[in-house]
């Protein structure tokens, strides 16, 4: 709800139950809460509270709120989980959010010993290609590939 419109806020008018059931839902604190437990802090009906949660404009006024919550504090969140996925030990829920958000790599080596010989294949398959493969052991070097 952008624009000329404004956000849910401006154009959603508070009654003083969907205030506290509002505050409730904005509050951090409560997210977990069953519907039960929220209604009870708000000190609303379950009824009010499925009567608002219809309302497109309170749901878009809550989501709203909630998002704005978690833009401020998100810059926090990602420089802690940073900082605790590099400790000893791992975090391995932080460091999986942080490869999510393509931010952390595991550190890894690759080391390549030795060396692959493929010009006799290469000759050999060349041959094949043109129907020239005449020699026994050309063969079972064909097969085996």
């Amino acid at each position: 709800m952008r624009g000329d419109e404004g956000t849910a806020r401006d154009i959603y008018e508070l009654t003083p139950a969907t205030r506290r059931l509002y505050n409730a839902m904005i509050d951090p604190e409560n997210f977990s809460l069953s519907v039960t437990d929220l209604c009870a802090k708000a000190n609303i009906s379950r009824n009010t509270y499925y009567r608002r949660m219809s309302e497109p404009e309170f749901v878009d006024m809550i989501k709203e709120e909630q998002r704005s919550q978690v833009e401020e504090k998100i810059g926090n969140v990602l420089m802690a989980t940073y900082r605790y996925a590099m400790e000893e030990g791992g975090h391995q829920d932080r460091k999986m959010l942080l490869k999510w958000a393509g931010e952390f790599t595991e550190k890894s080596e690759t080391k390549i010993e030795g060396g692959v010989d493929i010009g006799r294949t290469s000759a050999i398959l060349q041959k094949y290609l043109r129907d020239e493969v005449e020699d026994e052991e050309d063969e079972k070097v064909i097969e085996l590939r």
